[in-house]
C-alpha cells in the first residue's frame, strides 16, 4: 500500500488541478472549446435565446437558430477548429486573435489567416460573437475566392449533377470531393 501512495497522491492532485482549471474557464473559454468540439448541447446552454454572431466583412449574421443550423453544420464539414493566438482584451466584452484551420483551406492550398473574435456575455451567458478582420485577411479573401472557383469548376465537370451546396448535405461528402480534388490537381 505504502508503493501506491504516492501514485495515488499524484493521481488525487492532477484531478483536483483539472477540476479547478474547469470550474475558472471563461464562459468565451468554453464557447470555443465547445465549438471545436461541436458540443451542441453544450453551446445551447452557454448562448443566451438572442444570440447571434456578427461578420463585420458582410451584412450577413447568424442569429441562434442559423448558428446551430448552419453555422456548426459548416465547420463540422469543414473540419474547422478555431485556435486562440492571444487574449486582446481580457475584461467585457473579452477581444482574441484567432486562427481558424479546417480541411477545406488544407486541401485548396489556402493559408489559414487571423480574425479579431470579440465576445459579449452577460450573467455567464454569451450574447454575441463578433469577428473582424485583419492585414491579412484581403489577401485570404481573394486567394479562397480564386481556389474554390477552381475546386467549384472541377466539381461541375466531374460532377455535373452536384451543385456545391449540396456537399453540406450529407456528411463527410465535402471532405471527399477535396480530397479527390487533390489527387486529380
Amino acid at each position: 500500500m505504502k508503493k501506491n501512495l504516492p501514485i495515488f497522491l499524484t493521481l488525487l492532485t492532477s484531478l483536483y488541478l483539472f477540476s479547478c482549471k474547469q470550474s475558472h474557464e471563461s464562459v468565451s473559454d468554453k464557447y470555443f472549446r465547445f465549438l471545436n468540439n461541436r458540443q451542441a448541447d453544450s453551446l445551447q446552454l452557454l448562448l443566451t435565446s438572442d444570440f447571434k454572431v456578427t461578420l463585420t466583412y458582410t451584412t450577413y449574421f447568424y442569429n441562434r437558430d442559423d448558428f446551430f443550423n448552419t453555422y456548426l453544420k459548416i465547420k463540422r464539414e469543414n473540419n474547422e477548429r478555431t485556435k486562440i493566438i492571444k487574449t486582446i482584451r481580457d475584461k467585457e466584452p473579452k477581444q482574441f486573435l484567432v486562427e481558424d484551420s479546417s480541411d477545406y483551406l488544407k486541401y485548396l492550398d489556402v493559408k489559414s489567416t487571423t480574425w479579431i473574435v470579440t465576445v459579449k456575455s452577460k450573467d455567464d451567458k454569451i450574447s454575441e460573437v463578433i469577428m473582424d478582420t485583419t492585414e491579412r485577411s484581403r489577401n485570404f479573401f481573394n486567394d479562397v475566392k480564386e481556389k474554390a472557383n477552381q475546386f467549384n469548376a472541377w466539381l461541375r465537370n466531374k460532377y455535373s449533377y452536384q451543385y456545391p451546396g449540396n456537399l453540406y448535405d450529407t456528411a463527410g461528402l465535402l471532405l471527399r470531393r477535396l480530397r479527390e480534388y487533390k489527387e486529380d490537381n
